[in-house]
């Protein structure tokens, strides 16, 4: 017998990758402790909350999947089976950045929003992306699922996703 788990990690108060790891290791520890049982869980863990790891976690799907996979290693490999590790914080609401450094940010952000709604530009996009994401490996497929995204057209949610998460990690670059 299987049992399936979501297990939701509040980043918030992690401050790097590692942190991050570190907490989701302790949420499936815990989750270990409290079985009644030995019986086996896969879990779906989901990061979440605003935090300044937003940018760092941007496109790191896979390396923060195998720190779960090393946490879960730890813990107890024959009682956790990790299914998928899916990254869904927010960036922190920051101060003023200097002026220059501001501007130019505010224009990409602004550019950014504007492709969002573009057909041209999400067609020519779809155009580029999908031959990579109809005929990628499978696991790459598993480990990046923007590409599903493409393949179902929706690459609206693509642009915004990659917007959050590009204009988090500028904005905390020195």
């Amino acid at each position: 017998m299987l049992r399936w788990e979501a297990v939701t990690v509040d980043a918030s108060q992690a401050s790097t990758l590692d942190d991050v790891a570190l907490t989701v290791g302790r949420e499936l520890e815990a989750l270990v402790d409290a079985a009644a049982a030995s019986v086996p869980h896969a879990v779906r863990v989901t990061i979440t909350g605003a935090t300044q790891t937003h940018g760092e976690l941007f496109g790191l799907e896979t390396q923060l999947r195998a720190e779960v996979l090393a946490q879960i290693a730890t813990i107890s490999h024959d009682r956790l089976w990790l299914e998928k590790v899916r990254i869904a914080t927010e960036p922190l609401a920051h101060g003023e950045p200097a002026a220059g450094r501001a501007d130019a940010l505010a224009d990409l952000h602004g550019l950014l929003i504007g492709a969002e709604s573009d057909p041209e530009f999400l067609s020519m996009l779809k155009e580029r992306l999908i031959a990579l994401a109809t005929q990628a490996p499978s696991e790459l497929q598993k480990s990046v699922p923007e590409l599903e995204h493409v393949r179902n057209g929706k690459l609206e949610k693509l642009v915004s996703e990659v917007r959050s998460g590009l204009i988090a990690q500028l904005a905390d670059a020195e």
